[in-house]
């Protein structure tokens, strides 16, 4: 299993250096939510990954975020970004898509 816990640290660092630009301060708070998401800290990655979206609309934050929501039972919310990063070309969105939402 990966230092999850250096990891976020190495993150809270690059983003409270305000250095980063737009497209590096998505991945890095995407990054950290994924480290949260691992560590079962399920409501901190998504505000990760949501502030992340507002940087870059991306799919694979999208998905990630979804299987958050899975994991807190809001299979509503899951479903909205699943369907959202499947409409934006992520294949694995369809499976969960049919595995969750229908």
């Amino acid at each position: 299993m990966g230092d999850f816990t250096g990891a976020m640290a190495d993150l809270n660092t690059a983003i409270e250096s305000k250095k980063l630009d737009s497209e590096y301060l998505a991945k890095a708070y995407r990054f950290r939510g994924l480290a949260k998401f691992e560590k079962n800290n399920f409501d901190e990655a998504i505000e990760d990954f949501t502030t992340s979206l507002k940087y870059d609309n991306s799919y694979l934050t999208l998905y990630n975020r979804a299987n958050a929501y899975i994991r807190l039972g809001e299979r509503d919310k899951a479903c909205e970004d699943y369907r959202k990063a499947a409409e934006r070309g992520l294949s694995e969105a369809y499976e969960a898509i049919r595995k969750y939402c229908e």
